[in-house]
């Protein structure tokens, strides 16, 4: 299902050369509750150190599965 623009929901990765071919990189993941720990398993399994997670919206009712429908 498409979520309109108007709802805020986007994905973002920013990514700044920091030498010996390596980066820094910052990101925004929209996920559900049940993506989050999948998603952090696999950016850590990718060499991707997770610092921050914002998860004041994971407990918000509708939520976002109502918005997909499911």
């Amino acid at each position: 299902m498409t979520i309109p623009a108007s709802m805020g929901v986007a994905n973002g990765a920013n990514f700044q050369p920091i030498g010996d071919g390596k980066a820094a990189a910052t990101g925004d993941f929209v996920v559900t509750t049940d993506e989050v720990n999948p998603l952090i398993r696999a950016l850590r399994t990718n060499g991707i150190e997770v610092t921050a997670i914002h998860s004041h919206m994971l407990d918000e009712h509708p939520g976002l599965r109502a918005f997909l429908g499911e």
